[in-house]
């Protein structure tokens, strides 16, 4: 049986979604065992999102959660973490690369 660890940065599209309650199927036929999911953005209503997929599908599989704030959280502010796009905090941005800030991309200037 394939082990299984899910990550996941569920929100407002339905990709993350799909996959959950295909993993959640695939497990419920013996197919898979789920060791985790994680949710890898700041935004607050991930976690609870897919516990409410999982519970759906009868799973109370243990789920994990980015601690950084401002991460993909659809906050707009300045102050917010930056990030490159592999979800590693940058500190010095580099003018002319692409990062994440609030949910948003940008090009440092």
């Amino acid at each position: 049986m394939k082990k299984i660890l899910l990550d996941t940065d569920i929100g407002p599209d339905c990709d993350d979604a799909a996959a959950l309650a295909l993993v959640n199927m695939y497990a419920a036929e013996g197919m898979v065992e789920v060791l985790a999911v994680t949710h890898c953005t700041s935004n607050p209503y991930g976690v609870g999102a897919i516990r409410a997929i999982d519970a759906w599908y009868g799973h109370d599989f243990p789920v994990g959660t980015l601690k950084d704030e401002g991460f993909l959280t659809g906050e707009q502010t300045d102050n917010a973490a930056i990030y490159d796009l592999s979800g590693r905090r940058i500190m010095q941005p580099q003018r002319g690369q692409l990062y994440i800030r609030g949910g948003k991309k940008f090009i440092a200037q």
